[in-house]
């Protein structure tokens, strides 16, 4: 059986996770980085842009596989 696990994220919350990655994309910009903080970048340029298209917060969901015998 599968239970539904539910996190909402507020318009406040959407906001202040977008504020802190282009908080930290900045400060990554100027600055050679080494190939696992250039992927850590990469990945945050895509939650930044992925979050865009939810300004008025969003609801996640993730399926948990439970046994049951």
């Amino acid at each position: 059986m599968n239970k539904t696990r539910e996190v909402c994220l507020s318009r406040d919350d959407v906001k202040a996770v977008k504020f802190a990655v282009r908080r930290q994309l900045r400060r990554w910009r100027d600055h050679e980085l080494d190939p696992e903080r250039r992927q850590r970048r990469e990945q945050l340029a895509g939650v930044l842009e992925l979050l865009e298209q939810f300004p008025d917060g969003c609801e996640l969901r993730r399926l948990e596989a439970t046994d049951e015998t």
